[in-house]
């Protein structure tokens, strides 16, 4: 994490808000590489995942992977995407992780790197200005038939969708 940027956290029944923030303006964070992201939080979902992402280019294309995140951000030979998604959904049995840009989505990416993910700043931005921030959701849920029931329930009616904590595993020395 470069020095002058701190990660804020929420945390609610299900989810998590993560805001990275810059304390000062920043100059030179870009690590020269898209994917390689600069100010970024590591998760890993618990579990043999399957994984449903959305290239952050390519006019996002889907691109599925397994527990190794053996995306294929190469789908043909016209075709290359960096290894980083602007959304993620993940899957476990039934349930889901869903891992999403609240605001800011063109600043901040979920890279796949070294068999992990990271979702943070993208590596080529290089200057932000003192309290610049964005915002990143990692919500868990029942299986997608069951959001609609969960979504329309009176709150104390709702289907315990367990403790995030379960699911989604972020470092938390980073605060």
């Amino acid at each position: 994490m470069p020095e002058g940027v701190v990660l804020d956290r929420s945390v609610g029944d299900g989810w998590q808000r993560l805001r990275l923030r810059a304390t000062a303006s920043l100059t030179g964070i870009a690590t020269g590489s898209f994917a390689r992201p600069s100010a970024h939080v590591p998760f890993q979902v618990a579990g043999e995942a399957d994984f449903l992402g959305f290239a952050y280019t390519q006019f996002a294309l889907p691109v599925v992977a397994g527990p190794r995140l053996d995306f294929d951000f190469d789908p043909a030979p016209n075709l290359h995407s960096p290894p980083v998604v602007g959304m993620l959904l993940g899957r476990v049995g039934r349930r889901y992780v869903w891992v999403a840009p609240l605001d800011h989505p063109h600043e901040q990416v979920i890279a796949v790197a070294d068999g992990s993910l990271r979702w943070g700043w993208h590596g080529d931005l290089d200057v932000v200005p003192a309290g610049f921030s964005t915002t990143g959701s990692l919500a868990v849920e029942l299986a997608p038939r069951d959001w609609e029931l969960w979504v329309c329930a009176p709150r104390g009616e709702r289907a315990d969708a367990g403790d995030l904590r379960k699911y989604v595993t972020v470092e938390s020395d980073l605060t």
